[in-house]
């Protein structure tokens, strides 16, 4: 071959391969922009700015596990919006990065996400599309919060009686609430909810957290787009990062923590499924539910088990690995959802889940189950076992006839005796408890029925934590903390049930290993707070030791608090004497227990108590030494009321969330709540009660949000009515009221208007 043709050859060659290299080139860039469309829009400039120094460089798996899949939630590097771009087996999808180790979803990520930016937002209101009716918000803290949670319950009771019409699958149903999701006002109540919840700051697989009020608006803006995608089946997957938390067995039970993302998603979807759910819920079911609670649920065993004379037979059922598997099949064939949001529930089911131990990480397939800690997976739980009581009830109808009771003739004709056939089912979530009294009528008739039951939905029981026993055997019944335990005479040693002192009786207390557990915990809190002032360390415990009495303060359970008060005094001594070892005790006393300005000793109740003091002078008080805080008592911050104070009436059993008769439930749950108050309440807990529960300005629950649903943590603030500004009084509680947060807004913008 001539010089002449080898120099053609190569020319055309070098042609070629800029012709390929450019092709590449515009292919690459026109999947990366139509990511970017799809999945997140325009990308804020600083991201930009940033990202560009890295653009070009490869990313390995060890820097992913390094940075990448933090366990701990403390991701610098991602939070950083930076551009990255990995190959091999670490890959990016809507700009979240985990390791593919199924070559079907490798082939999938590469195909769609080449050259994908990562980024904080995905999204910027400002290129919103246009025809929208509703004003879009410019500040995220100009939101009245209470108008928009009271038009999202308006809108949901909408749903509740079209249902109540035409039928949970009705096609006027499933339009509603795919409009309901598109709206405006859904879209920020379910971003605004997210953010109140307990995990709000704890990252997904990305890592990423709202933060800013420009990412909360932008997260709004992203569930519009994201529904719009799921309408053309673009939808995509995020897996889940799977933590292992302890149990109290010294088991691992698996938490799934979906991206902020699906939370912010699952938190909209829930909003038009719960009100469904809801309605179609059994009556004594009383795990996750408006206005209800666990000791609902403890209240109501308390007394079936007391009602009557015959014996009592106890099916504590245990339902294995419940929450992994739930058969996804059943689910989505009767969910009763809008196909759009189904396929995005379908898609949340079996997202599958990035577990990293150590340096290990692994993809995890779920093909059954929720995962625990889903926003919506409480909702899915409640839905699969709703009509099991229905399902115990038809169970025995062939030896009852429908009915509680049944005449036994004897066989000269004359005599008859009535035999009872009392069957209740209580469930929280998915422990439940079923009474009965006979031992036969559950082997031979009920337990077959819930076998049948929960096979349809992909469970079943656990033969070894499933028992069927009587009380007055001598076995106890543990069940959501509390213990059941029936004596034929009661000693005198056992002084928490001195009512009973040599009668037969069923006593109701904290689980023994409940009360150690707080015990260890409190232990541990001292433990690492030696070098904390008694201030700080007094700011940690008192709230646990509310929440802890509040909730085991039925029944004899004074006793069991008296153990933890005890502790705490120990505790405290211990605590004193390694912060001061050079102190006499006299010393240690005169300083944090012997303070005869206390309202303790002033009342001649207790001057044994623990307190600290701060620098900083209070708001609410007119002394100028400082703040000072007290040590709660056990025994004292709750009073101890019998079961039937939280036993919710059969004529209230029938009422839901959104029942017409709702407030009647509701001024059940707050009498019982403020009988149970105790002498240490404090300012909020004393207007609380003083108020009934109701904000001074809208009327409406301190204790729920708008739409229903219970308060995680207060939102409410002191209003003094007479503002200090004005000379009013800073201390006298007939000058304070509470205020929810966006009233108190309201009420203050008010004043510096009037004033201006």
């Amino acid at each position: 071959m001539t010089t002449e043709a080898n120099f053609i050859i190569t020319l055309l060659y070098k042609i070629l391969i800029k012709r390929l290299s450019f092709w590449t080139f515009q292919r690459s860039k026109s999947l990366r922009l139509d990511a970017e469309n799809r999945y997140g829009g325009k990308i804020i400039e600083k991201a930009n700015a940033k990202s560009n120094v890295l653009d070009n460089e490869i990313r390995s798996l060890s820097y992913y596990k390094e940075v990448g899949n933090n366990s701990l939630g403390i991701n610098k590097m991602m939070q950083s919006n930076l551009r990255t771009r990995q190959l091999g087996n670490a890959h990016i999808l809507n700009g979240i990065s985990f390791n593919m180790l199924n070559s079907r979803r490798l082939n999938e990520a590469n195909k769609l996400t080449r050259n994908t930016q990562h980024r904080t937002i995905v999204t910027d209101v400002k290129h919103r599309q246009p025809g929208m009716d509703e004003p879009f918000p410019k500040e995220w803290n100009s939101i009245k919060w209470n108008d928009i949670g009271t038009a999202v319950y308006q809108k949901q009771n909408e749903l509740v009686k079209l249902v109540g019409k035409h039928g949970s699958h009705n096609l006027m149903v499933k339009r509603l609430q795919i409009r309901c999701c598109k709206s405006l006002t859904f879209r920020l109540w379910a971003v605004y909810k997210t953010l109140l919840n307990k995990g709000s700051s704890t990252p997904g697989i990305d890592g990423l957290l709202l933060i800013t009020d420009s990412d909360k608006l932008n997260m709004v803006e992203l569930l519009r787009r994201m529904l719009i995608d799921a309408d053309k089946k673009k939808f995509k997957k995020i897996p889940v990062r799977r933590v292992m938390i302890p149990k109290a067995n010294g088991k691992l039970r698996p938490l799934g923590i979906p991206s902020m993302r699906d939370r912010c998603l699952q938190q909209l979807v829930a909003l038009v499924l719960e009100p469904l759910v809801e309605m179609s819920s059994d009556s004594h079911s009383f795990g996750f539910r408006k206005y209800r609670n666990a000791k609902n649920a403890v209240a109501s065993v308390r007394t079936i088990i007391q009602s009557g004379l015959e014996n009592k037979w106890v099916f504590d059922a245990d339902i294995k690995s419940f929450f992994d598997e739930i058969d996804h099949t059943w689910l989505l064939q009767h969910i009763p959802l809008n196909q759009t949001l189904k396929f995005i529930t379908s898609n949340w089911l079996s997202s599958g889940a990035i577990l990293k131990e150590e340096e290990k990480v692994s993809y995890i397939e779920t093909s059954s189950g929720t995962p625990q800690g889903g926003i919506i997976s409480p909702i899915l739980a409640n839905f699969v076992l709703n009509g099991l009581e229905k399902v115990v009830i038809d169970s025995i109808k062939s030896i009852t006839g429908g009915k509680d009771f049944r005449k036994n003739i004897y066989k000269d004709g004359k005599r008859t005796k009535m035999l009872s056939f009392k069957v209740k089912i209580i469930r929280y979530a998915d422990d439940f408890v079923i009474i009965a009294t006979s031992r036969r009528i559950i082997e031979k008739f009920i337990k077959p029925a819930i076998i049948e039951f929960l096979k349809e939905r992909g469970l079943r029981l656990s033969e070894e934590k499933t028992k069927i026993f009587s009380l007055m055997n001598g076995q106890e019944l543990n069940f959501l903390g509390y213990t059941f335990k029936y004596r034929k005479n009661w000693d005198l040693k056992y002084s928490f049930f001195k009512d009973r002192i040599g009668k037969s009786g069923i006593a109701l207390y904290p689980n023994k290993q409940k009360v150690k557990e707080v015990i260890r915990k409190l232990k541990e809190i001292y433990q690492k707070n030696s070098n904390s002032s008694a201030y700080e360390l007094i700011s940690i415990l008192n709230p646990i030791i509310r929440g802890w009495s509040s909730y085991f303060n039925m029944g004899e359970s004074s006793t069991y608090r008296g153990y933890i008060r005890y502790a705490l005094y120990l505790y405290t001594w211990k605590w004193a004497y390694r912060k001061h070892p050079k102190w006499g005790k006299k010393y240690i006393a005169k300083t944090y227990f012997l303070n005869k300005g206390t309202i303790y000793s002033r009342n001649k109740r207790n001057k044994w108590v623990f307190e600290g003091m701060t620098r900083n002078i209070s708001r609410y008080s007119d002394k100028e030494e400082g703040k000072s805080r007290l040590l709660l008592d056990p025994n004292t911050v709750v009073k101890t009321v019998t079961a039937r104070t939280y036993n919710i009436p059969d004529k209230l059993l029938g009422i839901h969330a959104y029942h017409q008769n709702v407030s009647e439930l509701i001024k059940f749950q707050l009498k019982a709540n403020f009988l149970s108050l105790g002498k240490d309440q404090g300012i909020k807990g004393n207007l609380i009660k003083k108020q009934n529960g109701l904000c001074a300005i809208c009327g409406k629950s301190l204790l729920h949000y708008p739409d229903g649903t219970n308060m995680i943590r207060p939102n409410y603030e002191i209003d003094h009515i007479v503002p200090i500004s004005l000379k009013g009084s800073k201390q006298s509680i007939n000058n304070m009221r509470l205020l929810h947060l966006w009233c108190h807004k309201v009420v203050t913008l008010s004043r510096y208007e009037e004033n201006k």
